[in-house]
């Protein structure tokens, strides 16, 4: 049950995108943006990493959409649960060992990042592009995280997953 009466007892972000399409203009062009900015990665693989940032902020809505949204666009199960759980996803074998504790170390205590972390990633031959990508979706996160908890957006699984199927097929 949403907090505020004035986005009905059942909202969900699309609700708030539509009731403020400014807001929800914004959003999607900005998360857009950031999608389109290289092709190292797939659109899926940071659906991933938004299932992954999302869990470790406790946003259930979040996780649960974006992680139905990575599968939908090709990413396998385990890897969406063991995001979708906070635990570092299964995805991607040594090269993306530095990406997730990367976005694990953005996301839980971002005042200790350094050098290391960026060093680490480019020693497995993450372009700079695509580095700035995952900070920039771990960013992008926490704000939908914080909005989707603050006001108190839930619904059932099967409607998060439905909704990640739609944003997947919004991504292709």
């Amino acid at each position: 049950m949403t907090y505020l009466d004035l986005l009905g007892p059942s909202a969900m972000m699309r609700d708030l995108a539509t009731q403020f399409p400014d807001f929800g203009r914004a959003g999607i062009e900005m998360t857009d943006a950031v999608f389109a900015m290289g092709d190292e990665v797939t659109r899926s693989e940071l659906e991933l990493v938004a299932s992954y940032a999302s869990a470790l902020n406790r946003c259930t809505y979040c996780k649960i959409s974006h992680g139905a949204a990575a599968q939908a666009g090709g990413v396998d199960a385990v890897s969406v649960e063991s995001a979708e759980s906070g635990s570092t996803p299964a995805h991607g074998g040594k090269k993306w060992e530095p990406v997730w504790d990367y976005v694990r170390m953005l996301t839980l205590s971002p005042e200790s990042s350094d050098q290391t972390y960026i060093t680490a990633m480019k020693e497995k031959g993450w372009s700079e592009v695509t580095i700035l990508q995952f900070t920039l979706i771990t960013g992008i996160y926490a704000l939908y995280n914080r909005i989707a908890n603050g006001l108190g957006f839930d619904a059932s699984e099967a409607v998060l997953r439905e909704a990640g199927k739609a944003i997947a097929a919004r991504n292709r």
